[in-house]
C-alpha cells in the first residue's frame, strides 16, 4: 500500500506545482512551495517554533477493509498553511489549496487501485476551527482494489 501513498502524493505534487504560499519564517513577502510528506509531518526542526512546517500536505494511510471480493483503503491528505494576511486571505488560500487537491478525482486510476467518489473533505482543525494565522484541511480518498490473494501478495 506504500505504492498507493506514493502515487497519491506524486499526483498531489503535480497538481500543486508552482503554487506558493506564505512562509511563516520570512518577512510578509516570503513565499514557499508546499512541502509534501508521506505518513505524517516530521518532527519540527526547532521545537520552540511551530512556524517552519507550513505550508504542508501529509499523505497517509488511514484505514482499510478486506473482503474476498475486494479491498477498500482510505488515504487521508492533511494540509496546513500559514498566512501573513487577514482571516479572509487565509480562508481564501486554504480553499484554493483544497480546490486544487480535489482535482485528484479527475483521474480515478491509480493502478492497481481505483479512486472511489465522492471524496470526503472538511476545513479546520479537529474541532473545525481555523486558528488564524494557521489554516487546515483534510481530504479522505477511498480506493478499491482486488483482494490481496488475487493480487498475489
Amino acid at each position: 500500500m506504500i505504492d498507493l501513498i506514493n502515487m497519491v502524493k506524486a499526483r498531489a505534487v503535480s497538481l500543486t506545482a508552482g503554487m506558493q504560499l506564505d512562509n511563516p519564517v520570512d518577512a510578509p513577502a516570503g513565499k514557499r512551495n508546499i512541502a509534501f510528506y508521506s505518513h505524517g509531518v516530521p518532527p519540527k526542526k526547532d521545537p520552540k517554533s511551530d512556524q517552519e512546517d507550513f505550508p504542508f500536505v501529509a499523505v497517509r494511510l488511514l484505514a482499510g477493509s478486506e473482503e474476498t471480493r475486494a479491498g477498500l483503503i482510505t488515504v487521508r491528505l492533511i494540509g496546513g498553511i500559514f498566512t501573513w494576511g487577514d482571516f479572509e486571505a487565509g480562508g481564501a488560500d486554504i480553499i484554493s489549496l483544497q480546490d486544487i487537491l480535489l482535482k485528484l478525482q479527475q483521474q480515478k486510476a491509480f493502478s492497481p487501485y481505483t479512486l472511489k467518489q465522492p471524496l470526503k473533505w472538511w476545513l479546520g482543525d479537529k474541532a473545525g476551527m481555523q486558528p488564524h494565522p494557521y489554516y487546515y484541511l483534510t481530504i479522505d480518498c477511498q480506493f478499491s482494489r482486488q483482494p490481496l490473494a488475487r493480487n498475489g501478495l
